[in-house]
């Protein structure tokens, strides 16, 4: 159930390109003035473990995070006991889900029915001013390896966004992000840059969800997931504008 304060339709933008019949997928673009945190979370910085998730973490190979995981990618005992924080308002939040960040309880449920075990979240018991305890999430790592090294294939497709590259001595090849990609400096929808990007269908697989280096580390949702959320309301802030990319 969507609890936030943002009632208005998330901004769709975008058109498809003539002839394209693949999956839709929708990268996040963060608007100016986007990341001004109105909304009043904080994290008991006296419970130990919040200064070990500031500090960074040790990564396995498939760069999941040992310090919060099993081998199976169950959290570790240490972590499934939820951590303390405060929300100093009265009012509701403007969202239900920050991707990549905090999540409502129930934008976490849908996620982890259609990618399941294939992202990491920590459970925070956040209390209100007026005393109520409410369960949110923070979504520590994914499993697939967007945040490319160098020798990686790319998550969007090189030839089709023209990706732009530098091949170094040791034989790694660094991309760069496409000129449409991150920070959007408009405010308004019709400043918003909507090209159509391109996924690489090998690396997306069949995930719904995932944080893109490539993208300035904004995020891409799958239209079945977002049709899922839809159905409890706009669960993004104000300042996140959707636009649809392909897959090939």
């Amino acid at each position: 159930m969507n609890r936030s304060s943002n009632t208005k339709p998330v901004p769709i933008l975008g058109e498809i390109p003539a002839g394209y019949e693949g999956p839709i997928y929708y990268r996040t673009v963060t608007s100016q003035g986007g990341f001004s945190f109105c909304d009043k979370l904080h994290s008991d910085e006296a419970d130990p473990r919040e200064k070990e998730l500031l500090a960074g973490r040790p990564f396995t190979g498939e760069r999941r995070p040992a310090e919060l995981v099993d081998p199976e990618g169950r959290l570790l005992p240490k972590w499934q006991r939820p951590l303390k924080g405060y929300i100093r308002q009265s009012v509701p939040l403007s969202f239900d889900w920050i991707p990549g960040g905090w999540t409502r309880a129930y934008v976490r449920d849908i996620i982890e029915e259609l990618d399941p075990g294939k992202h990491i979240f920590l459970p925070h018991d956040m209390q209100w001013d007026d005393g109520r305890v409410e369960r949110f999430y923070s979504m520590e790592w994914t499993r697939i390896d967007c945040f490319q090294r160098l020798d990686e294939r790319p998550f969007l497709d090189a030839e089709k966004n023209g990706l732009a590259f530098r091949d170094f001595p040791n034989g790694r090849r660094a991309y760069t992000c496409p000129n449409w990609t991150g920070i959007c400096l408009a405010r308004k929808a019709s400043e918003v840059d909507a090209t159509f990007g391109y996924i690489d269908a090998d690396v997306i697989g069949d995930l719904h969800f995932a944080q893109v280096e490539l993208l300035q580390n904004e995020t891409v949702i799958s239209d079945p997931l977002l049709q899922r959320l839809l159905q409890h309301g706009n669960p993004f802030r104000p300042s996140v504008f959707l636009v649809r990319m392909g897959v090939v």
